[in-house]
C-alpha cells in the first residue's frame, strides 16, 4: 500500500495557500485514545460523544473483550516496529472507562505492557469522571502505573449546570470524593503521581473563579482547560468573542497565583511558543510532524482523534486494529489522506496575522474542528481567533514587563517575508 511522505521541515510551512505533503510514515511519539467502555455512568447535556448526534457507539461492543486487546496490542507493535517509535501513550477513555470490569482491566492493561514493553517511553493513562474510584481502583493503578485525570468544570454550580447523572443530579460531590481517594492515596505513598483536571471551557462561567477553586480548594496542580469543539457553523461570531475574556481571566489568575508548581496546559503551550524563539518554533513543527494521536472504538475500529470528529469523512474506514496492517496503513487509506490535505491549509486571515507561528490557526488549542465551516472546509481562522490574539497581547505584556526583551518575542512575531521588510 503506498503511503505518502512528508519531510519534517515542511511542517508548519505554508506558502501561497498551498498545503504542505502531508501524513508521515514515521513518528517517534504517539497517543491512541482507547475508548474501553462506550458507556457512561453519567449523562453530561454536552457529550460529544453521546448527545451531540454521534451514535456510533450504537454499533459497537459496550465493554472492550479481550481479544480486541490482543489485536491492539499487535497493531500498535507492528506500528512501533515499523515507524521506529520511541514514546507511545494509551489513554484509556469512553464513555467511562471505569465502568469496564476490573479484571479485565488488569487483564488489558499486562497486555499491553508484555507485548508494548520493547517502546522506550510506553505510558498508560485513564480520562475519568472519579466517581467510581475505590481502594481496588487505587490498587490497579498503582500495580499498572497509570497516569490519571479527572473530569471536572469547576466549582459546584458551574460543573452542575451540565455534569449531571442518568437522573438529573449534579455529580461534582461525587466526583470530588473520587478525587479526595486519589489525593489520600498519593499521600499515603500508595500512586506514584498525582493527577490531573480536565475542565471544559464554559464563557459564561468565571475563568478566574474556576482556577482558583482547583488550586486553592481542591488543591489541584496540573490543570487542561478544553475548548468546546465548535466550528463556524455551529455557533454565532458574538458569542464566541465571549471567550476572549475567559482566557485572559484565566491566564490573569495564574499570573496572580504566582506558583510555578500550577500548569496550565494551554498557558505552557503558547507561553513556551511566544518566548521559545525561532528554535523554539522550529522544534515544536518538528516535534508535531513525527507526532501523532488516534483514536480506537471498543470494537477496534481505527479512526481519527475525537477532537478531529467533524471530518466525518476520516471515520468509518472499517479498519479493525491487528498485526496485519500499521497506522501507516490507516493514514494511507482515501478518507484520512483527504482529511490530512484539508488540514494542512491555513487561511490567508491567518498567514497575515503577526501571531501566525505561535498561534498556526490555533493548532496548540486544539485545532482543526475549530477552523472548520461547511462552506471553506479547514481554510479559516480559529472560532477562538480574538480570545487567542487578546491572551497572547496579555502574555507578551506579562513577559516583557518582567524582564524578556521585546526583541526577544519579535522574533517569532515576523516571518521570513516580514523580517526581511523590516
Amino acid at each position: 500500500m503506498t503511503v505518502v511522505a512528508i519531510k519534517v521541515s515542511d511542517v508548519g510551512r505554508r506558502t501561497k495557500g498551498k498545503p504542505a505533503p502531508v501524513v508521515p510514515v514515521k513518528w517517534t511519539r504517539m497517543e491512541v485514545i482507547l475508548k474501553i467502555a462506550e458507556r457512561c455512568n453519567i449523562d453530561c447535556t454536552y457529550c460529544y460523544f453521546f448527545n451531540a448526534g454521534d451514535d456510533s457507539y450504537a454499533d459497537h461492543p459496550a465493554y472492550i473483550r479481550q481479544a480486541t486487546v490482543e489485536g491492539i496490542a499487535d497493531f500498535l507493535a507492528k506500528t512501533a516496529r515499523d515507524s521506529g517509535l520511541e514514546e507511545l501513550q494509551i489513554d484509556f477513555h469512553g464513555g467511562e472507562p471505569t465502568m469496564l470490569k476490573k479484571h479485565r482491566f488488569d487483564a488489558m492493561c499486562t497486555t499491553f505492557r508484555e507485548r508494548l514493553s520493547f517502546i522506550p517511553r510506553f505510558r498508560l493513562a485513564m480520562q475519568t469522571n472519579g466517581i467510581l474510584i475505590d481502594d481496588e481502583w487505587i490498587d490497579l493503578i498503582s500495580k499498572h502505573n497509570i497516569g490519571v485525570g479527572v473530569s471536572l468544570d469547576g466549582p459546584k454550580d458551574f460543573n452542575d449546570e451540565y455534569r449531571l447523572d442518568h437522573r438529573g443530579r449534579g455529580t461534582y460531590d461525587a466526583t470530588v470524593a473520587g478525587m479526595r481517594r486519589l489525593a489520600d492515596a498519593k499521600a499515603a505513598g500508595r500512586l506514584k503521581h498525582g493527577f490531573g483536571v480536565i475542565c471544559v471551557a464554559d464563557y459564561k462561567h468565571d475563568g478566574r473563579r474556576t482556577l482558583n477553586h482547583f488550586v486553592k480548594d481542591l488543591g489541584l496542580r496540573d490543570l487542561h482547560f478544553t475548548f468546546p469543539l465548535l466550528t463556524h457553523d455551529s455557533t454565532p461570531a458574538a458569542e464566541l468573542e465571549n471567550y476572549a475574556k475567559y482566557m485572559c481571566d484565566i491566564f490573569d489568575a495564574w499570573v496572580e497565583l504566582n506558583d510555578p508548581s500550577v500548569r496550565v496546559r494551554f498557558i505552557s503551550k503558547f507561553l513556551g511558543l511566544l518566548l521559545g524563539g525561532m528554535e523554539g518554533i522550529e522544534q515544536y513543527r518538528g516535534g508535531m510532524a513525527k507526532n501523532t494521536a488516534f483514536t480506537i472504538a471498543s470494537s477496534g475500529e481505527v479512526n481519527a482523534a475525537d477532537d478531529d470528529r467533524v471530518a466525518t469523512y476520516a471515520f468509518g474506514n472499517g479498519l479493525i486494529a491487528s498485526g496485519d496492517f500499521s497506522v501507516s496503513d490507516f493514514y494511507a487509506t482515501a478518507p484520512m489522506a483527504k482529511y490530512f490535505e484539508a488540514t494542512q491549509v491555513r487561511s490567508a486571515e491567518c498567514k497575515q496575522c503577526c501571531w501566525v507561528n505561535v498561534c498556526d490557526g490555533g493548532e496548540p488549542l486544539a485545532g482543526n474542528t475549530q477552523r472548520y465551516s461547511s462552506a471553506k472546509g479547514f481554510d479559516n481562522p480559529s472560532v477562538f481567533c480574538a480570545g487567542l490574539k487578546a491572551m497572547l497581547v496579555r502574555m507578551t505584556e506579562f513577559a516583557v514587563a518582567r524582564g524578556v526583551p521585546f526583541e526577544k518575542i519579535a522574533q517569532v512575531l515576523l516571518d521570513d517575508e516580514k523580517a526581511e521588510a523590516a
